[in-house]
């Protein structure tokens, strides 16, 4: 039986980046049950909201996020979000994502698109398939990075089995394995949910921060 230090459930733009950034720190799965492309990435078509110019701040793109989201926001989660972006975009213009420029006064700069609810112009996009773009940047990357540790599996169902009930994984940075036992049936229902509470202290022990979405990337046995 093939062993990972790592399995991540999905290929789009958040398992993706979270693979190509954990795999210093062991061997990971990508597992997707179609084709890597076969993804919801790759049919966004609008574009990606960041603070990238100086008319812009954290500030406004935190409040129109917090107005347009009628009180359903979690604002600690929004202005990490936010304040996080630019970075986000650098590496994936690192990766060769060319998003879309215009020409103003004689020099280039990103073409922003504004839409509804924001008050600046901060939507980058490539044309009107930003989502794809993004999915061939990174799946390009990842076929460079496959003798780095990581391996697509195409075409692949996941399937938890345990007879324990137990789940068994470690965080990059600690020796020793954590593990959790419940004698509940909803077995799956807590794999889960201790995954969304154990992802934020994961992406500050992790040297390579994941996506501030949260992806499932843990070793299951």
């Amino acid at each position: 039986m093939k062993e990972y230090d790592f399995v991540v459930i999905g290929s789009g733009i958040a398992g993706l980046s979270f693979a190509l950034k954990v795999a210093k720190h062991g061997s990971v799965a990508v597992v997707t049950k179609r084709k890597g492309a076969d993804t919801n990435t790759a049919w966004a078509q609008g574009g990606i909201s960041c603070v990238t110019s100086d008319e812009d701040s954290f500030g406004l793109h935190a409040r129109d996020t917090i107005v347009a989201g009628a009180g359903l926001c979690d604002e600690a989660v929004v202005r990490t979000v936010v304040t996080e972006g630019p970075e986000r975009i650098r590496e994936l213009m690192q990766l060769g994502l060319q998003f879309d420029e215009r020409e103003i006064s004689g020099h280039r700069e990103l073409d922003l698109g504004r839409e509804g609810g924001h008050s600046k112009r901060r939507v980058l996009h490539v044309r009107d398939v930003t989502g794809k773009e993004i999915e061939d940047t990174l799946l390009r990357e990842l076929g460079r990075s496959r003798n780095s540790g990581i391996e697509l599996l195409e075409n692949h169902m996941v399937q938890i089995r345990t007879s324990r009930r137990e789940m068994v994984w470690r965080w990059p940075g600690e020796q020793a394995p954590r593990s959790q036992t419940w004698s509940s049936s909803n077995f799956i229902r807590h794999v889960f949910s201790t995954l969304r509470q154990n992802h934020f202290s994961f992406r500050k022990r992790c040297a390579a921060k994941a996506e501030s979405c949260a992806t499932i990337a843990a070793k299951i046995l």
